[in-house]
């Protein structure tokens, strides 16, 4: 059973703690740090809610091109989720290639190992092979 963290216009964060999982969705188009304020604090909390070797499936289907603002701290959202404990993550990709790109930018600097799908039953299927 899934336990809501946050949702705001442009982000949500629920966890499963019996799947020992995290979902992270991004809605929209986020201009800068300012409209997403309590997200670095959300993710923390989501961490805490979980044990260690927990899974993350973030859903990008929605989510614009990022500013260039926006850009550090998606990277410290995703170093607080290995920091926490993340084993692996599964993400349901935009068809936006610059959205792609981007993102796949942001897990390279950070060393957040992840896997792209195009359907979100493809993605839990995979993290739930998960041992």
């Amino acid at each position: 059973m899934k336990s809501v963290i946050a949702k705001t216009n442009l982000y949500s964060i629920e966890i499963d703690a019996a799947k020992n999982r995290a979902y992270l969705a991004f809605i929209g188009f986020c201009r800068g740090p300012e409209d997403v304020p309590n997200l670095l604090d959300d993710v923390k909390k989501a961490c805490r809610g979980l044990k260690r070797g927990f899974t993350l499936l973030t859903d990008a289907s929605q989510m614009k091109v990022p500013s260039r603002e926006v850009v550090e701290i998606h990277q410290k959202s995703q170093q607080i989720w290995i920091e926490g404990g993340l084993s692996r993550t599964a993400e349901v990709m935009s068809e936006s290639v610059v959205v792609r790109m981007a993102l796949d930018k942001y897990s390279k600097i950070t060393g957040m190992e992840k896997k792209d799908f195009n359907t979100f039953k493809d993605a839990e299927a995979w993290l739930d092979l998960t041992p």
